[in-house]
C-alpha cells in the first residue's frame, strides 16, 4: 500500500459485549459515534464468550477493542479477552473497557478477618441467649480441646480465604468443584483415617471423582488446585470436628473467638495504614462486611437445625445447593469460560455424586429396617 494509502486508513474498532447481560443501547451509542467520527466498527452483538471476541478481533484485524460489560464481571471477563488476544499475537492491541465498572475488590484476607469477627460477636450473643456462654468458656479452657479447635480454625480460616481470593479473581468454577469433592474426599478420609470400609458404589465414586480430577489437569494443562484445596481442607475439618466433644454453636463460637485477636489487629493496622474498607467505602460496603456474620452463621445454624428434622436423603441433596448455585452464578451471570472439557469434568463428579447419594439412601433405609 502506499503511504498515502497508509495515511488514509481507517482506525477499526471492535464493540463487543461479553457475558450475559442484555442491554445494548449505550454500546450501539458508542458505536454509531465512533462511525461518525470517521472509524469502521464492528459490532458483534450481544452475549459474546471472551473466545468469540478474541476470534472476531483477529480476523477482522481491528486496532480497538471496545468491551461494555453492566454485570460487574470485568474481573472476570477482561483478563480473559486480553490473555487471549495475546495468544493471538495482538498484544498492541488497545483494549478499552465500559459498563458499570465496580469498586475496587476488598482483599480476601480482611474480608475474611471482618467474617470471623462479626460472626464472633453473633456467636456470643446467640450463646448468651441460650444459656451456653459457660460451655464456650469450658472449651476454651479445656487444652485437649483447645488444640484440636486451634487446628479446625486454621483450616476453616484458609478454606474461607482461598474461597474468597477464588471468588474476586473468577474462579468460582473452581470454588464450586471444591465443594462438590468434598463429599467424596470425606469418604476417602474415613477409609484412610478412621479404616472404614468402602462400599462398591463409594468406590466407584471415588474412582469417578479422581477421573474427573486427571481429565481436567490433562485437558487444561494444570490440576485444580483450588478446588482440590477447599474441597480437602474442609473435608479435614469436618474430620476433626467429629472428634471434638462440643455443638456446632459452641464449637464455632470458640473458633472464631481463638482467630479473633488475630482479625482485629490485623484490621487495626489496616486502618492505621488508611488502607481499610469498613466505614470508607460507603454503606452497602459496609453493610456486606457487617453482614458477613450473619451470613455465615445463620445458615451454618438453620442447616444444623434442619438436619435433624429432615430424612438423609434431603439432607444429602440439600449438601449440593451451595456448589450448584456458585456454579450457576459463574456461568450463568459472570460469563466464565465453560469449556467441553470442563463440562466432562463436571459430569463425571455429578455422576459420582449420584452414586454416592444413592448409595446412602440405600445403606440408610437398610440400616432402617435392621433396627
Amino acid at each position: 500500500m502506499s503511504e498515502h494509502g497508509d495515511r488514509e486508513r481507517k482506525i477499526r474498532v471492535l464493540v463487543a459485549k461479553p457475558g450475559l447481560d442484555g442491554h445494548d443501547r449505550g454500546a450501539k451509542v458508542v458505536a454509531r459515534a465512533l462511525r461518525d467520527a470517521g472509524m469502521e466498527v464492528i459490532y458483534t452483538g450481544l452475549r459474546q464468550t471472551p473466545e468469540m471476541i478474541a476470534e472476531a478481533a483477529l480476523q477482522e484485524d481491528v486496532d480497538v477493542v471496545g468491551l461494555s460489560v453492566l454485570s460487574g464481571a470485568h474481573m472476570v471477563l477482561v483478563p480473559r479477552v486480553i490473555d487471549l488476544l495475546r495468544a493471538n499475537g495482538m498484544d498492541d492491541t488497545l483494549v478499552l473497557v465500559g459498563g458499570i465498572i465496580p469498586d475496587e475488590d476488598v482483599p480476601a484476607l480482611e474480608i475474611t478477618a471482618h467474617r470471623v469477627l462479626w460472626s464472633a460477636l453473633l456467636l456470643l450473643g446467640l450463646c448468651a441467649l441460650s444459656g451456653r456462654l459457660g460451655e464456650a468458656v469450658g472449651a476454651l479452657r479445656d487444652r485437649r480441646l483447645r488444640a484440636t479447635f486451634a487446628l479446625t480454625t486454621l483450616l476453616l480460616s484458609g478454606n474461607w480465604i482461598l474461597y474468597i481470593w477464588a471468588v474476586n479473581h473468577g474462579f468460582i468454577l473452581q470454588g464450586s468443584l471444591g465443594y462438590y469433592i468434598n463429599p467424596l474426599v470425606n469418604v476417602v478420609l474415613g477409609m484412610l483415617v478412621l479404616r472404614e470400609r468402602l462400599r462398591r458404589a463409594q468406590a466407584l465414586a471415588v474412582g469417578l471423582a479422581f477421573l474427573a480430577v486427571l481429565w481436567r489437569t490433562l485437558s487444561l494443562g494444570e490440576p485444580p488446585w483450588i478446588a482440590l484445596f477447599l474441597g480437602v481442607t474442609f473435608g479435614l475439618y469436618g474430620l476433626l470436628r467429629k472428634t471434638a466433644a462440643a455443638g456446632a454453636l459452641v464449637g464455632l463460637t470458640v473458633e472464631t473467638l481463638l482467630l479473633a485477636p488475630v482479625c482485629l489487629a490485623y484490621l487495626a493496622a489496616l486502618e492505621a495504614q488508611g488502607k481499610g474498607a469498613f466505614l470508607h467505602g460507603g454503606p452497602v460496603r459496609d453493610f456486606l462486611l457487617a453482614g458477613t456474620g450473619v451470613f455465615t452463621t445463620v445458615p451454618l445454624l438453620l442447616f444444623v437445625v434442619g438436619a435433624r428434622r429432615v430424612t438423609l436423603a434431603t439432607l444429602g441433596l440439600m449438601q449440593y445447593l451451595a456448589p450448584s448455585g456458585m456454579f450457576l452464578l459463574a456461568v450463568g451471570h459472570y460469563g466464565e469460560p465453560f469449556s467441553p472439557a470442563q463440562g466432562f469434568a463436571f459430569g463425571l463428579i455429578w455422576a459420582a455424586l449420584a452414586l454416592y447419594s444413592l448409595d446412602a439412601l440405600r445403606a440408610h433405609r437398610q440400616g432402617a429396617r435392621g433396627r
